[in-house]
């Protein structure tokens, strides 16, 4: 097994948890609270309220749950695509055929998106809890006093609330991502030509748009269910929005029809897209510069 795709892929992981943040806050504050119309909208009264750095509220875990998905993301892909390529007689991955190579890359993401949530549900409750100010204090809580308040008040199963839609988000998700990057790659090389500096980064684009434009509604009832459980929670004045008064536990349906009815399935898309700019630019770029420069080290 190759190491250097393991510690490659950390290393991207937190490029894509600092750069993303921001963005991800935006979307998460939007999914639960339908107040926010517009992205513009929700940042600046998060700045004016709660101060610029409001955005970066949960970077904490959201660095922690990066680290954890980059490495195992590159680490499960980087060990299927060479051992597909052994089987086959190929000397090398990039030697199959597109059709071959998409099925694989896809794949794989399926095959780490069904391990991640194991580690990084309580990380993501957690950091979603802090980006909307689950419980209202001049400063947002730490990581340990929100798990330690989840295990005192709700149990083991409050770290995992959300947590089959977690899974079924990082299925769908890198599914997309892997397969997606690989057409787009090829596509795109053939348009302007396989040297070219721009066919990487836009790919990376093009693969992380795909990949929450399918995954997004999953991604929206999670963090609904995650949020809610801990507004259920809430003993100070904090306000919860009128829709999630009715959400308790980890009712799938109950999410499901709330957002449907606000028509919210897809509110927060626009920060998402947004975010996918500058961090798929760099998520996929950082993996390759960090793995090149171990192999050109011999390390």
């Amino acid at each position: 097994m190759d190491w250097r795709a393991w510690v490659s892929g950390g290393v991207a992981g937190v490029s894509l948890s600092i750069m993303g943040h921001p963005f991800d806050t935006i979307k998460t504050r939007m999914q639960t609270n339908p107040s926010h119309r517009s992205a513009f909208a929700c940042a600046t009264t998060m700045a004016r309220q709660e101060g610029v750095l409001s955005l970066w509220n949960g970077i904490s875990p959201a660095i922690a749950a990066g680290v954890m998905t980059g490495s195992i993301r590159f680490g499960v892909q980087s060990w299927a695509n060479r051992t597909l390529a052994w089987k086959m007689g190929a000397r090398d991955f990039a030697d199959l055929n597109l059709g071959t190579r998409v099925v694989s890359e896809s794949l794989g993401g399926v095959a780490a998106g069904m391990v991640l949530p194991i580690l990084f549900t309580p990380l993501e409750m957690v950091k979603c809890r802090q980006q909307v100010n689950v419980v209202a204090n001049t400063k947002p809580l730490g990581t340990l006093h929100i798990l330690r308040g989840v295990l005192r008040q709700e149990g083991l199963r409050g770290l995992y609330v959300g947590h089959v839609m977690t899974t079924l988000r990082s299925t769908f998700g890198n599914a997309a991502l892997f397969g997606s990057y690989v057409l787009a790659k090829e596509g795109l090389g053939e348009l302007l030509g396989y040297e070219s500096t721009v066919v990487q980064p836009l790919s990376g684009i093009i693969a992380g748009w795909c990949s929450w434009i399918v995954c997004f509604p999953v991604d929206a009832i999670k963090t609904r269910m995650q949020v809610a459980e801990g507004q259920m929670k809430t003993t100070t004045t904090a306000a919860v929005p009128p829709q999630m008064k009715n959400l308790r536990g980890m009712a799938v349906h109950e999410a499901l029809r709330q957002l449907w009815r606000e028509g919210g399935m897809y509110r927060g898309m626009g920060p998402v897209l947004a975010r996918a700019v500058p961090v798929h630019m760099a998520y996929l770029p950082v993996f390759d510069a960090v793995s090149s420069v171990l192999r050109y080290r011999n390390l």
